[in-house]
């Protein structure tokens, strides 16, 4: 905060990426931060006329998923803010790459806000944007469905045929994948426990080992 109140200290130093980079990730990891204020300091920061980088909001988007006030809508916002900079900057910047469209994922998953609708729409902009998921962004978008009330089992296992099927290896399903699966089928309405059964049975033949967490779902 100092950075921001010390009129003598704007004119004697020129404050840059690094400098504010540096206050949002304290804003991000320390126990008195918060995601609003990670925000303003991006606000402060462009009003100074610092554009902001990847680092910058890689460090917004964890505030987002660290602090209390964070949340999935804003963690949605940090994904639109780098892609409209991106867009406006053209070849001279990235849009947001594999780490932050699956944190912004996961939040779905986790967040009061989050939805098994808005992680499959984030899915396909991530597809749309050329970044190819992996099984822990597509595991984090069947956990969404397992954890939101607009989760739906068919989804999950839509999304475990084509990674059973992908001949990418890392897109292959794990023990995560199929435990988020099976817990589908014992949350969502239109789940039932013969297929959960089944998975338990498919996932055993696939050479995966069911654990403590799989075995509680079913």
């Amino acid at each position: 905060r100092v950075l921001f109140r010390s009129n003598q200290m704007e004119t004697e130093v020129r404050l840059d990426n690094i400098s504010y980079n540096t206050v949002i990730n304290a804003y991000a990891k320390c126990r008195d931060g918060s995601a609003r204020g990670a925000l303003d300091v991006v606000a402060a920061m462009r009003a100074k006329g610092v554009s902001p980088n990847p680092v910058t909001y890689h460090s917004l988007l964890d505030a987002q998923a660290r602090q209390h006030d964070g949340s999935a809508d804003g963690a949605l916002r940090v994904i639109e803010m780098m892609a409209n900079h991106a867009q406006e900057a053209g070849s001279s910047t990235t849009g947001p790459d594999l780490s932050m469209f699956t944190t912004a994922i996961n939040m779905q998953a986790r967040c009061r806000s989050g939805s098994g609708a808005g992680a499959l729409r984030l899915l396909a902009r991530m597809k749309a944007s050329g970044c190819a998921p992996t099984a822990v962004t597509l595991n984090s978008v069947i956990d969404a469905q397992a954890k939101q009330h607009d989760g739906s089992a068919k989804i999950a296992l839509t999304i475990l045929d084509a990674m059973r099927r992908s001949p990418v290896a890392e897109v292959r399903p794990t023990v995560v994948t199929y435990t988020s699966a099976i817990d589908c089928q014992a949350k969502c309405r239109d789940g039932d426990g013969r297929t959960a059964v089944a998975l338990l049975e498919e996932m055993v033949a696939d050479g995966l080992q069911p654990n403590h967490m799989t075995f509680g779902c079913c």
